[in-house]
């Protein structure tokens, strides 16, 4: 962003809760796979056993399931699998119950083997009470017994092979749900990071149900002009901008964060806004010694303390009066939904989208990407709240979520790519990429998080000591006049972007 911000009033919006999927134990992986059933890219199975079956019918009853989010099923019974199409199950799930024929046959010699189990258990009880069982006989050990031998081990022994269910099962593939916060690093208190630190690769901004945390199911409606917002935002590149690392100080336009000890020094915020919750002008904040704004025009200044993001746009520090005096900037919860920030156009928190440095190595990026373009439009959708999009109709508003295709982008053909680039990729197709910024020739979707967090205390810069171990080997990592390119357009057809209607990212549809 490259302009002077206005500080607006705005209605912070409220996520109704959603209601938690209840958790249900994954059945017959391997027997799955014995009935040659392939799994689903991405997905989970739930499995659901017969409530009745009578006349060659099973019924199941069907609970906590999402029919948006069915992507397939099928029932496994004693003599096979039958497939369900996916309208009678999604119609199935809207009733809460599915009815549906097995094999007679099938159900026959399951009542057989019902029958024969009930009478052998009935024929052993019986006879534990007629015979009287002799005592038993004390032989006495054997004398001069050689020692045992070692035996060799069976060769060529048949691997176990699975028995199909005797009762009929339902599985039903869903996509995976987001990524919980593991324990640990994950979960701990944030207040404790020292500089260069910063939480687990599992842990991320913002609550589960925040735009940016939510999976897109699959079947999510597209927009009516989504192939023309495509070629749009591609019409100053084809394909994203390459990210960087070692970037020289005054070209970096990225978000640092820092994150604060309640023993770091405090310093008081001159500027920002003035509107609760989100005022900061006037307040004090935490952080380290050390700390600054980017050196580029936008002058970002992010800082987590108290379970709160700071967010700076055009920031100064002023490391002897211990101030911070900024252009705009707001606080935001870290348990709301990353909205109502002030340091980007669309008014995204600085996490939002952002790709920390702890993700990028563990090749880990649980929610959406930030993207940004200089072909964006003058309005805004769900979830922006704002816009400064030089472009008019016709060309993606800011908060546009735009998805790479998932039945173009299948985890075998991720498969082929570097760890870090297919991180990215598969959270631009399980999560999206939301619009969020304009920046200047054509658009980016590698948001890391600023160098300056780590280099400002004399550490490393983590992204280029990463590039630097492995840019002889990854053909999508190359140095250019002391600045590393990660190379993410390579190898993908991006004209496979769709572009989701905002009512997928609000969840009413």
């Amino acid at each position: 962003m490259h302009h002077t911000h206005r500080e607006h009033t705005l209605t912070r919006s409220a996520f109704g809760g959603l209601a938690a999927l209840a958790g249900i134990a994954v059945l017959l992986v391997a027997l799955a796979a014995s009935l040659s059933m392939p799994a689903v890219a991405g997905a989970k199975d739930r499995s659901f056993t017969a409530v009745k079956v009578k006349h060659g019918v099973a019924t199941f009853r069907l609970k906590h399931v999402s029919p948006r989010q069915i992507r397939s099923a099928h029932v496994l019974g004693p003599k096979g699998t039958k497939r369900l199409s996916l309208k009678r199950i999604r119609r199935a799930a809207r009733r809460g119950y599915l009815r549906t024929r097995i094999s007679r046959h099938g159900k026959h010699r399951l009542h057989v083997r019902s029958k024969r189990a009930r009478r052998s258990a009935w024929s052993r009880r019986r006879s534990k009470k007629t015979d009287p069982t002799p005592p038993p006989t004390t032989t006495p050990p054997p004398t001069n017994t050689p020692p045992p031998t070692n035996t060799p081990p069976p060769t060529n022994t048949p691997p176990p092979t699975t028995t199909p269910p005797t009762d009929p099962i339902l599985v039903i593939e869903t996509p995976d749900p987001p990524t919980p916060p593991e324990t640990g690093a994950c979960t701990t208190d944030l207040n404790q990071f020292a500089p260069g630190q910063s939480p687990a690769a599992c842990w991320r901004a913002y609550a589960d149900t925040s735009p940016f945390n939510r999976l897109i199911p699959a079947g999510a409606r597209l927009t009516s002009d989504s192939s023309s917002l495509v070629a749009n935002l591609r019409s100053e590149g084809s394909g994203p901008k390459s990210g960087r690392a070692n970037i020289p100080e005054g070209d970096d336009y990225h978000k640092n964060i820092y994150w604060a000890r309640s023993t770091d020094p405090e310093y008081t915020v001159i500027g920002g806004s003035t509107t609760a919750p989100y005022d900061v002008d006037g307040r004090k904040v935490r952080m380290p010694d050390g700390a600054r704004q980017t050196a580029g025009g936008d002058a970002h200044l992010g800082i987590v303390y108290n379970g709160e993001e700071w967010c700076f746009y055009q920031a100064s520090v002023n490391p002897t009066a211990r101030t911070i005096t900024v252009n705009s900037g707001r606080r935001i919860s870290l348990a709301g939904d990353g909205r109502n920030a002030a340091a980007t156009s669309a008014r995204f928190g600085c996490l939002a989208g952002r790709i920390r440095y702890p993700e990028f190595a563990a090749g880990q990026i649980n929610h959406a990407i930030f993207m940004s373009a200089s072909t964006t439009g003058s309005g805004f959708v769900y979830p922006a709240l704002k816009s400064d999009g030089p472009k008019g109709a016709g060309y993606p508003p800011m908060g546009t979520r735009f998805q790479l295709d998932p039945s173009y982008a299948t985890d075998a053909w991720l498969a082929g790519f570097p760890a870090w680039k297919r991180a990215i990729l598969r959270a631009l197709r399980d999560y999206g990429g939301y619009l969020g910024d304009t920046t200047s020739g054509g658009w980016t979707a590698m948001p890391f998080e600023s160098e300056v967090g780590y280099y400002s205390f004399g550490l490393p810069r983590p992204f280029a000591a990463y590039a630097s171990s492995r840019d002889s080997t990854d053909g999508d990592i190359s140095l250019s006049g002391g600045t590393y390119y990660f190379n993410l357009a390579s190898g993908v057809d991006w004209s496979r972007l769709r572009v989701l209607d905002p009512c997928v990212a609000q969840g009413t549809c």
